[in-house]
């Protein structure tokens, strides 16, 4: 603000209401340029300051006219004394910059008032909870990012309700709305890398929700213990994949009738019919299968003996073993098989089956009891 004082013409009477007047104006300026030290006097108005350069910086601090803050084409930069380059810089589209090195020192808080930030967190596992929900929960932390924000997860959990998702596959993607409230929904949509934030979500767009697991819905969710009748895999985490294994024992053998098994090829053989195991999994993981049967007898000496697994199919396996019964025994020897599936498709649901096969008209019967029939796998999810 600019003050004017009455000037005075030499040789003329000085009236006191010019001195007053002057007095005055002075009172005004000195009154609205004081700044009380301890702070007790607020400002009432914007303060300027000198924009500075980096070798003399517009803020600087008693004892260092070489540290401080200063304008730096329209960022804010410090720079502190005797180093080439600035400390931080905090630029005009919100981003903050460190042209080395930034030490991370105890926790950090990312709150979701920002429009962007650098750092992301999934730090979620997607599990199964009953038949009719599944639940997102902290893991490691509890910050999720979607589009763009991190989020807190509740320390219950995101809930996915069977009213969320349609029948069969389901990519589960998480939302956020403008509260900070995240949800999950399911969705027949693939998920495609977003070029911007680097995530997979929901059709390539961010704020359609960022994956975090997959669920095959068929009248309810399913993820069997083990020793299951009928066992279903069908819930997967995309975020933290833990090991997922399932152990049968089959206390009844498997059997094969006269006539119906035939030949040695793979396509030859037959779905013993006793187990079937439904799974999904991703299509970037393999699935490991075992399995091992006692003692598989067969029908007469001389004949040969095969038993396999298979992957969707109820005629084809993907690999066996075989033996041949000899002369006067009754029963062939144990059998152990392993299978490793890679590749399957991720978005529909997967079949393991138990298979065999014989010769024309002969019949194989597997031996009862709790062990001697055993078939377990595992897969990540």
């Amino acid at each position: 603000m600019a003050y004017s004082l009455i000037t005075f013409t030499t040789g003329t009477v000085i009236s006191s209401s010019q001195m007053n007047s002057n007095f005055s104006t002075i009172q005004t300026a000195l009154n609205s340029a004081f700044l009380a030290a301890n702070g007790s006097v607020p400002m009432t108005a914007s303060l300027a300051l000198f924009a500075g350069t980096a070798l003399l910086p517009g803020l600087i601090f008693n004892g260092s006219t070489a540290t401080g803050w200063y304008s730096n084409s329209g960022n804010w930069s410090y720079r502190a004394n005797g180093v080439s380059t600035d400390s931080i810089q905090f630029n005009s589209d919100g981003s903050i910059t460190h042209p080395t090195k930034v030490n991370l020192n105890g926790a950090i808080d990312i709150t979701t008032n920002s429009t962007t930030t650098s750092i992301q967190y999934y730090q979620c596992y997607f599990q199964y909870t009953s038949v009719s929900v599944c639940t997102l929960l902290p893991y490691n932390g509890n910050l999720l990012f979607i589009n763009g924000q991190n989020y807190v997860i509740p320390s219950a959990g995101v809930t996915l309700s069977s009213g969320s998702v349609s029948g069969g596959y389901n990519y589960v993607y998480a939302t956020a709305n403008a509260s900070g409230v995240i949800s999950l929904a399911g969705s027949s949509t693939a998920p495609s890398f977003d070029t911007t934030y680097g995530v997979y979500c929901s059709g390539g767009t961010p704020a359609n929700g960022t994956l975090v697991g997959a669920v095959y819905y068929s009248g309810g969710f399913f993820d069997s213990a083990d020793n299951t009748s009928a066992p279903k895999k069908l819930v997967l985490s995309y975020f933290n994949r833990r090991k997922k294994t399932l152990r049968v024992d089959i206390s009844s053998g498997p059997s094969i009738g006269a006539g119906t098994g035939a030949g040695t090829a793979l396509n030859q053989f037959i779905d013993f019919g006793y187990i079937s195991t439904t799974f999904i999994c991703w299509a970037n993981e393999s699935a490991v299968f075992t399995q091992h049967y006692s003692e598989m007898a067969g029908s007469t000496t001389n004949q040969h003996i095969y038993v396999g697994m298979s992957i969707d199919s109820s005629s084809t396996a993907n690999t066996a073993i075989g033996a041949l019964v000899s002369a006067g025994s009754t029963n062939s020897p144990s059998f152990n098989i392993t299978y490793k599936a890679d590749g399957l498709t991720e978005n529909t649901s997967h079949a393991f089956r138990n298979m065999g096969a014989t010769d024309s008209g002969q019949t194989i019967t597997g031996k009862s009891g709790s062990g001697y029939n055993t078939y377990y796998y595992e897969y990540v999810g």
